[in-house]
């Protein structure tokens, strides 16, 4: 509620006008989800990090947006321009998950 509120009032500081209904009803599914992930992830704040630490939960979080991002940018989803996953970003992906992997075991 104290994020809604927030974000309620910083957007009207802005100037941005509410959307109407038929925009609101417009809206891709996916913009849905933001809400819902949001408030995944406040609740594994609250509850996970403190059983898996910081380093490891600010890990996965990093980690798994950018594997995350590399798919939605190399399939153009949610309408993000098309980046393919050059050899590059498939290891660098990899050696986040690997930093992760290492964090949690050692």
């Amino acid at each position: 509620m104290i994020t809604f509120t927030a974000a309620f009032i910083v957007a009207g500081d802005a100037g941005a006008p509410l959307p109407t209904r038929v925009q609101l009803g417009h809206a891709p599914w996916w913009a849905w989800l933001g809400g819902l992930f949001g408030l995944s992830y406040v609740l594994a704040t609250i509850f996970a990090s403190p059983k898996l630490g910081a380093g490891l939960f600010v890990a996965l979080i990093v980690t798994s947006s950018t594997v995350t991002s590399l798919l939605l940018d190399n399939y153009g989803l949610m309408s993000f321009q098309v980046h393919k996953a050059g050899i590059g970003r498939i290891v660098g992906g990899l050696l986040m998950a690997v930093g992760v992997a290492c964090i949690a075991i050692f």
